[in-house]
C-alpha cells in the first residue's frame, strides 16, 4: 500500500494506531478521576470490574460528565487522511435501549495556534449493541475527516496536540453502567524513511 506525497515522491503506508492512556484521563476542572462510586453522580471514576477489567466507568444517569485526555497527532501520519478515534467499552447490562454511543470533543492545538482557536471535529460515535450479553466488550468509532485536521505541511513545526473530551451520549445510559477499556487512533502511517 502507498501513495505519492506533496513532493510527488512515492511513501509506503500502512495503518497504524496510537493509544490515549485512559487511566492520564481527568475531569474537565482538572481534577484526577477517583474509584468509581455507584450512585445517582455524573461523575465517572476509576474502576476494575469484576476484578479483571481496568477502565472509567460511568453510572446509568441522563446526563454524564466528560472526562479529558490528550496526545500529540502521530508524526508519520499521511498529510490528507483521515483519522478514526475507537472506544473500547463494556456495560453492565443488556437493555436494548442503552444503545450508548459516546461524544467526543476534538480539538487540534497546532504550535504557533492559540489554544482556544479551532471548533471542534467531534460528534457521536457510532452506538454500542444495547441487548448484547451483559459485560460484552464492544468497540465504537467516529471518523475526524483530514479537512479539520492540521496540514503538518502548512506549519513551521507539524507537532500539533490533539485534547479528546469523551463521555457517553445523554440519554443513552437510562438502565446499565458503561466502562470504557480503552481509547485509540487509527491512521494512514506512511514510511518517512522512505
Amino acid at each position: 500500500m502507498g501513495q505519492h506525497d506533496s513532493t510527488g515522491r512515492y511513501r509506503a503506508t500502512e495503518q497504524a494506531f496510537k493509544a490515549l492512556d485512559i487511566r492520564s484521563f481527568h475531569l474537565a476542572a482538572g481534577t484526577p478521576l477517583a474509584a468509581f462510586a455507584s450512585g445517582d453522580v455524573v461523575t465517572p471514576g476509576l474502576a476494575l470490574d469484576d476484578s479483571e477489567a481496568a477502565g472509567v466507568r460511568w453510572n446509568n444517569h441522563a446526563t454524564p460528565g466528560a472526562i479529558w485526555g490528550s496526545l500529540t497527532l502521530p508524526a508519520d501520519r499521511v498529510p490528507d487522511t483521515d483519522v478514526i478515534v475507537h472506544v473500547v467499552a463494556s456495560k453492565t447490562g443488556a437493555t436494548v435501549g442503552d444503545a450508548t454511543s459516546f461524544t467526543l470533543g476534538v480539538f487540534f492545538h497546532p504550535v504557533g495556534a492559540l489554544r482556544d482557536a479551532d471548533a471542534t471535529a467531534g460528534g457521536a460515535t457510532s452506538a454500542m449493541t444495547g441487548n448484547a450479553t451483559s459485560k460484552t466488550v464492544q468497540k465504537v468509532t467516529r471518523t475526524i475527516a483530514a479537512a479539520d485536521i492540521p496540514d503538518p505541511t502548512a506549519v513551521t513545526d507539524p507537532c500539533a496536540v490533539l485534547s479528546l473530551s469523551l463521555k457517553p451520549t445523554d440519554a443513552t445510559l437510562g438502565v446499565d453502567d458503561v466502562t470504557v477499556h480503552a481509547v485509540f487512533l487509527e491512521y494512514t502511517r506512511q514510511d518517512l524513511a522512505a
